[in-house]
């Protein structure tokens, strides 16, 4: 079981893997304020850890401005709770990142955006393709249905214990202008965890759906390259709007863009 394993020594680990001079949580309490104390801190923690006493704290929210003058929302943990996601990360990625399929690059160890675009390169270039569509799906961080993703984790994860810890992340609660709020759907952005939960989440309830359903589409999450059978954009991306709304994220929008289109002869 991971709980048992976990040690002061490890917890030190993960704590030297924060980053200096972030914002402090809800506690105000910052990593150097944190590490003054380091070794009673880590062992407190590590006690509660194993005695399934420890509870994370609501994540402080705040918003940062996005390009079309929306607001983001963006949730800040504490720094305890940063150590102990940092260590679920790990023990995460460990077991589910060796199912993860080849289309998906984000959040990944090794993989990034221009990987993406290398592929995307590859295909267009090899490959009869008319069409490359940039999708992203509407709210999807604020949106994550809290029991599919629980469904998702159990399909890999046998450890109660475990899963119990995870699940209290998500459903931890907010702190925004000084008013807690619940937390009944998402995941927030900003926090150690949300990442791997994302890529687990769109695995199962996206990724194997397109390799076993869709079958004129070849994916790069976030990005569709669809093959010149009989279908459009327009059409594949109806059957992802309907797949997502039945897995209970956000209100099923995809929004489209044409990045590139094969001229007609």
């Amino acid at each position: 079981m991971p709980l048992k394993k976990v040690s002061s020594e490890s917890g030190a680990v993960h704590f030297g893997e924060l980053k200096r001079n972030k914002a402090p949580g809800i506690d105000a309490v910052t990593v150097e304020d944190y590490e003054a104390n380091l070794a009673a801190n880590i062992k407190g923690l590590v006690q509660r850890l194993v005695a399934r006493q420890y509870r994370p704290q609501p994540t402080r929210r705040v918003y940062i401005p996005k390009p079309n003058g929306d607001k983001r929302p963006l949730g800040i943990p504490a720094v305890e709770d940063k150590i102990v996601q940092m260590a679920c990360k790990l023990i995460l990625e460990a077991v589910f990142g060796v199912d993860f399929q080849e289309v998906s690059y984000g959040f990944r160890s090794g993989r990034g955006a221009h990987d993406a675009l290398d592929a995307l390169d590859r295909i267009v270039m090899t490959r009869p393709v008319n069409y490359v569509v940039d999708a992203d799906i509407e709210r999807f961080f604020d949106t994550v249905n809290h029991e599919w993703l629980m469904r998702c984790l159990g399909q890999r994860i046998v450890d109660s214990a475990f899963l119990r810890l995870i699940a209290r992340f998500p459903t931890a609660g907010v702190v925004s202008e000084g008013r807690k709020s619940a937390t009944t759907e998402g995941t927030p952005q900003g926090s150690v965890l949300s990442p791997v939960l994302a890529n687990i989440y769109l695995h199962y309830v996206l990724d194997l759906w397109f390799e076993r359903k869709v079958f004129d589409a070849e994916v790069v999450r976030d990005a569709l390259v669809l093959r010149p059978v009989r279908m459009v954009p327009a059409v594949d991306l109806g059957r992802v709007r309907d797949r997502i709304r039945r897995a209970g994220v956000g209100p099923g929008a995809v929004e489209r863009t044409v990045r590139w289109a094969r001229k007609k002869k």
